[in-house]
């Protein structure tokens, strides 16, 4: 009897190490699938393929690794206000390049770089603005050492530079207006969302993104971040039928956000990140109206 208790006892530990064991393995997948490292590519692009002039540049970031960041200047002569684009995830600085040739026309000096861990930049992996706000706040160092002026630097970013977007505005007054398109609100609730029924795997997500990679998933909150903001403005897009970052995100951003938030364009029947596409000229007629009137 006791020693098929012994065998009995044996085999529950046994059975819990081996859970404990699939539970940590789960855990660091996804947090592999969800956080760790974008697919890298060269640019097959430059501005020049679009018919602007441009210079090849590199800034270091502002986080504590203070990596180099690689990205290019596209400048407007006689003009003094300036744009940063921030791309999406599993993207690089050529992403924006459709809309450079427009946003130049308009009077518009541009500084488009590659986000950590993506193209050219250093940084094994991405972190969904936990770190990647703090390398906006190096391009702002750069904007500033050319002598540009905080009241004339405004950001657009899409998707992941959307959330990183919001959240550098709020840790430096040098970035007078912000566009966000198809950005989250809370990184927690979307990735909840996103797991669905293999939830349960998210507090050793959350774990093994502390443990390995120094992220704070729960800190992602673009929504807390746009309480800070004071007096500046954001315009809001995201696509009704986003099925990546949900359009209920948009909503939380702009009750959290409440003054600062000028506008919300919702597309009806647009996906993730799809609205220049969808609607191209509507898009820059915006977009350049909003940092006309914000910019001085």
């Amino acid at each position: 009897m006791k020693k098929f208790l012994k065998t009995k006892k044996f085999k529950l530990i046994f059975a819990l190490w081996l859970l404990l064991f699939a539970y940590i393995i789960g855990s660091v997948f996804m947090l592999y699938i969800t956080t760790v490292n974008a697919n890298r590519r060269l640019p097959d692009l430059t501005p020049r393929t679009v018919g602007l002039a441009y210079e090849d540049i590199s800034f270091v970031s502002r986080a504590r690794d203070h990596i180099n960041l690689a990205g290019w200047w596209i400048p407007r002569q006689g003009s003094d206000k300036v744009l940063i684009l921030l791309h999406v995830k599993n993207g690089d600085r050529t992403f924006p390049l459709s809309l450079c040739k427009p946003l130049w026309d308009n009077g518009y000096n541009l500084l488009l770089f590659d986000l950590r861990g993506h193209g050219l930049s250093g940084g094994s992996f991405y972190t969904y603005g936990f770190q990647e706000q703090y390398d906006v706040l190096g391009a702002v160092d750069f904007l500033k050492a050319k002598g540009f002026q905080g009241k004339s630097t405004g950001v657009l970013g899409w998707s992941m530079g959307a959330a990183t977007a919001i959240m550098a505005m709020s840790r430096t007054p040098d970035i007078q207006a912000g566009i966000s398109d198809s950005a989250y609100g809370d990184l927690t609730r979307v990735v909840k969302g996103r797991l669905g029924g293999l939830g349960f795997f998210y507090p050793g997500l959350t774990l093994s993104a502390r443990l390995f990679e120094g992220i704070d998933i729960d800190r992602v909150k673009p929504e807390d971040s746009i309480k800070k903001l004071g007096n500046r403005h954001l315009l809001l897009i995201h696509g009704a039928q986003d099925t990546t970052v949900p359009v209920s995100e948009v909503y939380h951003l702009q009750e959290a956000g409440g003054a600062n938030v000028t506008e919300t364009w919702v597309l009806p029947g647009v996906g993730h990140g799809m609205a220049f596409v969808a609607q191209p000229a509507e898009y820059v007629r915006k977009v350049v109206t909003f940092f006309n009137r914000e910019l001085s």
